[in-house]
């Protein structure tokens, strides 16, 4: 109904390199997921400027924040009307990857972990 059947992709097992080019050539990233969390999965998508598409019930909130688009359980409908959305509105698709993409370099990085780990250590130890 939408005709976005040929703009979507399913992935099976994909090295570490070939994700990584796959990120790079999304348009966005679904995670429909109702019981397990895909926190790596999704701070990737935002180090790569990749809007998501998330549930709300699974931690991914803390990781997106305001700035992921988020579906309902068990709504086809609703997500292919998102997915349509960032499809066709190029302004929200930037906004979105500029904002995740943000997001991931203050709270994600690896500089920002290290020194959290860093903290806790010192802390633990004190």
């Amino acid at each position: 109904k939408l005709g976005i059947h040929n703009q979507i992709k399913w992935f099976d097992y994909k090295t570490d390199d070939a994700l990584l080019e796959e990120f790079q050539r999304s348009m966005f990233m679904v995670t429909p997921y109702t019981t397990s969390e895909a926190g790596a999965a999704v701070t990737t998508a935002m180090a790569n400027a990749v809007p998501v598409i998330a549930t709300r019930n699974v931690g991914l909130p803390e990781y997106l924040g305001d700035d992921g688009i988020y579906i309902n359980e068990n709504d086809p409908k609703y997500l292919a009307d998102k997915m349509a959305q960032l499809i066709n509105n190029n302004a929200l698709r930037q906004t979105l990857s500029i904002r995740l993409y943000n997001r991931a370099v203050k709270f994600y990085s690896w500089e920002v972990i290290a020194q959290k780990t860093l903290e806790l250590y010192k802390k633990v130890l004190s």
